[in-house]
């Protein structure tokens, strides 16, 4: 029996349609049910920075076990359910992980391994541990040789926080970020160890790349922690990102559990300007490209308060196709850095990205939605055939409609061009208080830029243009 690809047989059977990872992490973990009154287990649940914990990938991917299982009953059903089971593997930083990952690459299905997510790990009470305790040879060994896996495509490195916060706090209000100073606190630090060796591990696979091995071309640093990191200096760093054909950064969400945001730090200020002189400046080759400060790290000058730079002036990525970003404040570092890539554009994504409230002077460059709207259809980027700008907010939270000291009048207003255009957008504008860094929405600028619809009307036309984009294309390809 053998079931065709998209074959209303495989429709009755959803499992095989499902895409897993850490499948040898579930023997270890997952055969403990977790204790969902525990109130401490459902906090972490919420925490979106706590997804790498046993129990959280055990929430995720309940139907796991099941299907480990189900492989397990027969060789059909083994050879049907390994692509998926095998797809997406995670390496922690034991040799007890690094040694499942060596066993499946010298297995029948290492060809089905497409990704790979490495998340170290050092403890508070790690610190001053020996390197090997935390980064023991075993793992050196797997991300030294990524080519083990014919069919990698993607890594997805990140090192969580995990630690008491008064030390987290400690560490981001005392350190400074200086880059002749990594060595000598990678020497002192496990944690900051930690990274350097892996780091260097990685792009080691690239100093010299065989023709005959397969690396992985696209490239995730998950939640970036704000520190400097010795190999970030490198040319060999920089080598290896010249090479990545797809590049995503995020930065780690943070705030102090009083209010003060991650940007309110000194130590952030400072690793912002190092955006583009350590990474961006190096994308060479990248097609696909996005970043995400978070929200508690809004950058571009708006004119708000601790406005900082994207990172993005000085970078032009020749072959850049695809763009996305989030959380970004818009602004003409922005808008010029798009104009840049007019003639590679095709994709274009902004979530969660804001206009500033602030007033235009000369010591910002804020700019409204209805500019960079126009701009670019002004421009004519012959190849853009997609354009999104989202918000994980409704219209109705964007407008603040409830709030109790907006004029009722205008709210009225707003309510009765809804309910005459439920089409109509509003692109939202924001403030940024001025001690904590909070980003907050601005209902009332939100509300007039609404009824005056000068920011839609602009995005219509921008639309208008990259519709035609869209059909042209279409003709092309159908000759």
């Amino acid at each position: 029996m053998a079931l065709a690809a998209g074959s209303e047989t495989q429709h009755k059977f959803p499992l095989f349609s499902l895409g897993v990872d850490v499948w040898y992490i579930v023997l270890d973990f997952l055969r403990e049910e977790p204790d969902l009154n525990d109130d401490e287990d459902e906090y972490e649940e919420e925490d979106p920075d706590s997804d790498w914990k046993p129990k959280n990938i055990a929430r995720r991917l309940p139907y796991l076990p099941d299907l480990i299982n189900l492989s397990s009953t027969c060789t059909w059903f083994r050879h049907i359910l390994a692509p998926s089971i095998f797809c997406n593997l995670e390496l922690n930083n034991t040799a007890k992980s690094a040694r499942s990952i060596t066993a499946i690459s010298q297995g029948r299905h290492a060809s089905c391994v497409k990704t790979l997510r490495y998340i170290g790990i050092c403890e508070t009470n790690q610190q001053s541990s020996p390197l090997e305790e935390v980064y023991p040879p075993e793992v050196d060994q797997v991300l030294s040789n990524l080519h083990m896996f014919s069919s990698l495509d993607k890594l997805t490195i990140e090192f969580p926080f995990d630690y008491e916060s008064d030390l987290l706090i400690d560490y981001l209000q005392s350190d400074i970020f200086q880059p002749e100073d990594a060595p000598s606190e990678e020497s002192e630090n496990t944690w900051r160890a930690l990274m350097a060796a892996s780091f260097r591990a990685i792009v080691s696979n690239y100093s010299d790349p065989s023709p005959n091995h397969r690396l992985p071309l696209s490239i995730e640093f998950r939640d970036l922690n704000i520190f400097m990191v010795s190999v970030f200096t490198t040319e060999v760093f920089q080598s290896f990102l010249s090479q990545l054909k797809t590049f995503n950064l995020s930065l780690r969400r943070w705030d102090n559990g009083a209010g003060w945001t991650m940007i309110t730090q000194a130590i952030f200020r400072d690793f912002s300007h190092y955006l583009g002189p350590f990474f961006f400046n190096h994308l060479a080759a990248v097609e696909e490209f996005s970043f995400d400060p978070r929200e508690t790290g809004t950058l571009g000058n708006g004119g708000q308060a601790y406005w900082e730079d994207i990172g993005l002036r000085n970078t032009t990525l020749p072959r850049l196709r695809k763009l996305t970003l989030n959380n970004i404040i818009i602004c003409l570092e922005l808008r010029d850095f798009l104009v840049r890539h007019k003639a590679t554009l095709e994709s274009i994504t902004f979530q969660d990205c804001f206009a500033s409230d602030e007033q235009p002077s000369v010591h910002n460059e804020r700019i409204e939605w209805r500019e960079l709207f126009t701009t670019l259809a002004q421009e004519s980027f012959p190849r853009l055939t997609n354009f999104q700008v989202t918000w994980a907010d409704s219209l109705l939270k964007l407008l603040d409609l409830n709030d109790r000291w907006a004029d009722p009048m205008v709210v009225q207003r707003v309510r009765e061009k809804l309910d005459r255009d439920p089409d109509a957008r509003v692109f939202p504008y924001c403030e940024v208080d001025q001690k904590y860094g909070v980003r907050y929405y601005h209902g009332t600028v939100n509300q007039a830029a609404f009824l005056d619809g000068a920011d839609y009307h602009s995005y219509v036309d921008l639309m208008a243009m990259v519709q035609q984009n869209s059909a042209h294309s279409r003709r092309l390809s159908n000759k």
